[in-house]
């Protein structure tokens, strides 16, 4: 048997959705199937009943070894597997993601000479080289090993540039990964049948195909039951711009999944959160700044804004004097 879609394909979804037996029931053919477990707890059961030849335990293989060795021994493995297979699965590379940043902050040297001979890598641009060559690099070589690479990833809560959770769920993974991938389905339990054993494929980023110079759409946004017997008739029949069935359409949380949005009560409960956490964040600045100027008595007032920023600045890096004035005028530790 072949695989029904060719390219790289992003899973993600909360523990128990059925990800990785989705992943190996492609049809693909077990002696010429990868798995690489990063998390080797049921994975590598289901990968011993369907059969896979190649299967690399990724969790053993990193043990007493840094993020950055554990990379390291991902990308040999990646490279040592055989060419021509029709399916590679990597399940859970949150690990391998981790690590491959400190791989590249190391590898300085290496890419400045090879793409920034006359610049200097700082922080930011190691990011940027992360997402922009050195990933994309990796779901390129997968693929030139196998028609189908499917990745598989738990999903986490999303969370703010000050830490608050927004209540909306995201991929545990690099965003690299939804750029380069074809097609990502969030898979979950089927929240209108609970008593449904099947899970619910929501399509987040869909696959297309050219009917007459025509680009034409081949999944809905909801695939019920998330398998891929469903997704074949689908292939055989695209979407296109018909009309969806009520059970092709998402709808309340599904919707909000698909679409990354909140719904009223979400909002009204993150941005209740966001005022917590601002108020309680400016209360432990003020506790800091009191307790800092304590700690210099001999200090003439108009000089000791300067001192108190001087000595905060690591865990308060926008703090300025004026601040510092505002908040001792109000304490009455002038």
């Amino acid at each position: 048997m072949t695989v029904l879609v060719k390219g790289l394909v992003h899973i993600y979804g909360p523990p128990g959705a059925g990800k990785t037996f989705f992943a190996l029931t492609t049809g693909a053919d077990p002696k010429k199937t990868a798995f690489l477990d990063g998390d080797a707890s049921k994975g590598k059961h289901i990968a011993k009943q369907v059969g896979v030849a190649h299967y690399k335990d990724l969790t053993a293989a990193g043990k007493n070894k840094t993020e950055v060795e554990y990379h390291k021994k991902v990308l040999a493995t990646i490279n040592d597997l055989p060419d021509g297979l029709e399916l590679i699965v990597f399940d859970n590379p949150i690990e391998f993601f981790k690590g491959a940043h400190s791989y590249v902050a190391l590898n300085r040297s290496l890419l400045r000479e090879k793409w920034s001979p006359s610049g200097v890598f700082a922080g930011a641009q190691e990011w940027g080289e992360l997402r922009k060559t050195h990933l994309p690099r990796i779901y390129s070589l997968l693929q030139e090993k196998a028609d189908l690479v499917i990745i598989c990833t738990h999903e986490k809560q999303q969370s703010d540039s000050t830490g608050v959770k927004t209540g909306f769920m995201e991929p545990e993974s690099d965003p690299s990964l939804r750029t380069g991938a074809g097609l990502v389905i969030r898979l979950g339990r089927d929240t209108r049948n609970p008593e449904n054993a099947a899970p619910v494929g929501l399509v987040i980023k869909n696959i297309g195909t050219i009917d007459k110079g025509k680009a034409i759409r081949i999944l809905p946004e909801r695939i019920s039951p998330g398998t891929w017997e469903s997704i074949g008739r689908y292939l055989k029949s695209p979407v296109g711009d018909r009309d969806l069935t009520d059970d092709e359409k998402p709808e309340g949380f599904e919707v909000n999944l698909i679409h990354g949005t909140l719904n009223p009560e979400q909002k009204r409960l993150y941005e209740w959160r966001r005022e917590m956490a601002l108020i309680q964040a400016d209360s432990s600045l003020a506790e800091d700044i009191v307790s800092a100027a304590a700690n210099y008595p001999e200090t003439p007032p108009p000089a000791l804004p300067a001192k108190i920023v001087s000595e905060l600045s690591e865990a308060y890096p926008d703090l300025t004097t004026e601040k510092v004035r505002e908040v001792l005028s109000g304490s009455g530790a002038n």
